[in-house]
């Protein structure tokens, strides 16, 4: 991997690193392919500068390579500006639904070859006519604290949030909201949920009741990672 044609950004709000780069390519030798790296930091990962720790009792990081890259990929993970947009239905119908329609079928063919069951097949959690539940690629299947799961919905009639009708697909969603109940155990008379297996995240103000105890321990994981 060629460090000098790489380009680093890092985005601390969502704990990742996106690296841009080039790996040599056998057939084409004087045409490198370029490659994008990004790492994530799980959630229980303390620290920035932290990721690359060894911990046995999770992951510390999770590592994606996206190779070949387009320059639809580099202007996704390179830093961007952001704009808060209230969509209303005139905007949707004039800017949003045409953009929707035009989409290059080629960059949603994974969920095709998904649905088609010829990608993915192993890694399906739940199955029914009208969906599919699977792991997202930003969970590890392992860490339940970064749990992220996806609904692929098997026809063609919905595009976004817009086109869902009350008579034509409420049955569909509470059947979705069922079959994602029972995936996590949500809904298990024998052992532990899903949520009873996770750790969460949140902040404590140092006048809270758990403060003290819950930074003591915190500071006995530290040491025991050290």
């Amino acid at each position: 991997m060629d460090l000098k044609e790489f380009v680093f950004d890092r985005y601390a709000l969502v704990h990742t690193l996106a690296v841009l780069g080039t790996l040599p390519c056998s057939s084409t030798p004087s045409e490198p392919l370029c490659v994008i790296v990004r790492f994530e930091r799980t959630a229980m990962s303390s620290s920035f500068f932290a990721w690359f720790h060894k911990r046995d009792d999770f992951p510390d990081v999770k590592i994606y390579v996206i190779c070949p890259v387009t320059e639809v990929h580099i202007r996704k993970y390179t830093k961007q500006g952001v704009l808060m947009v209230h969509e209303t239905p005139a905007l949707y119908q004039s800017i949003v639904k045409p953009y929707i329609l035009a989409f290059d079928p080629a960059r949603t063919q994974w969920v095709q070859d998904i649905l088609a069951g010829t990608d993915e097949a192993s890694n399906i959690l739940n199955a029914s006519p009208d969906f599919l539940i699977i792991p997202d690629m930003k969970w590890d299947t392992t860490n339940v604290s970064t749990l992220y799961l996806i609904a692929l919905y098997t026809h063609s009639d919905i595009h976004c949030m817009r086109d869902l009708r009350r008579k034509t697909h409420l049955g569909m969603l509470k059947t979705l909201r069922r079959d994602t109940w029972r995936v996590l155990e949500l809904d298990s008379e024998d052992g532990s949920s899903i949520l009873e297996r996770m750790s969460f995240t949140y902040g404590l103000g140092t006048e809270h009741g758990l403060y003290k105890p819950m930074a003591a321990a915190l500071a006995e994981v530290d040491d025991d990672a050290d």
